[in-house]
């Protein structure tokens, strides 16, 4: 069977599961930042910023765009933007309801429209710049959009973040990533090692962060796929 011709049941399995996806933004933000969150559950973090994009790429070179093919795909994904069209609406009516926004914008990130979810964070700043977890979503939302560059709107998030929680696993990250971007490679070790030593030895992520310090210390921007000699 082509895979453009797919069981009519799986249309609708997507069209759940990216409505399911987009209506979960918003409590997994409140769930994130609860007061017994532990280092595993924030083990997401290098599955986010390495893993998804990966399995992005590799889906998107062997199947192509199947939304973009099929219309009864296209229908479903189509569902899940008119929910978010109608917050989007609703904000309109009630702009000072800085959760909502928050909400918005993390709908946004999980559809890709990255720009959009820069504008409704922007939106929610006041209340974004004092929750470490909304902030440093917004961190990543810029810094997808610039190709993996700290302007310095992101860099005065960045600075907000680590006043609140400069321990928290994801300051850390965008801190090491920053100094990468800055070709200041011993800072970013500095923050690349405070990091994994928040992880088990022998886990996924602490071995990701050993090869990312191999290339670090050898002078390479582990962001870039390095030549095989």
């Amino acid at each position: 069977m082509s895979i453009w011709q797919l069981p009519s049941w799986f249309g609708w399995l997507l069209a759940a599961m990216v409505g399911m996806i987009v209506l979960a933004a918003g409590w997994l933000g409140g769930a994130a930042s609860a007061p017994g969150r532990t280092m595993n559950d924030r083990k997401w973090v290098w599955g986010t910023v390495v893993g998804v994009p990966l399995l992005a790429v590799v889906l998107y070179a062997r199947l192509g765009h199947p939304v973009a093919a099929n219309p009864a795909l296209r229908q479903h994904e189509n569902t899940a933007q008119t929910m978010v069209d109608k917050l989007a609406a609703k904000l309109q009516s009630a702009p000072g309801d800085l959760p909502a926004w928050i909400m918005l914008a993390r709908s946004y990130k999980v559809l890709g429209k990255l720009s959009d979810a820069d504008q409704a964070y922007a939106r929610a700043q006041d209340l974004v710049m004092t929750q470490t977890d909304d902030l440093t979503d917004w961190i990543q939302v810029r810094v997808d959009l610039s190709r993996g560059q700290f302007d310095g709107q992101t860099q005065r998030l960045l600075a907000q973040a680590v006043r609140l929680s400069p321990d928290h696993d994801s300051v850390l990250l965008f801190r090491g990533l920053m100094a990468i971007d800055q070709g200041d490679y011993a800072q970013a070790i500095q923050h690349m090692q405070a990091l994994q030593g928040r992880y088990e030895a022998g886990s996924a992520d602490h071995e990701a962060l050993t090869q990312v310090l191999v290339q670090l210390k050898a002078g390479q921007d582990p962001r870039r796929k390095q030549q095989v000699k």
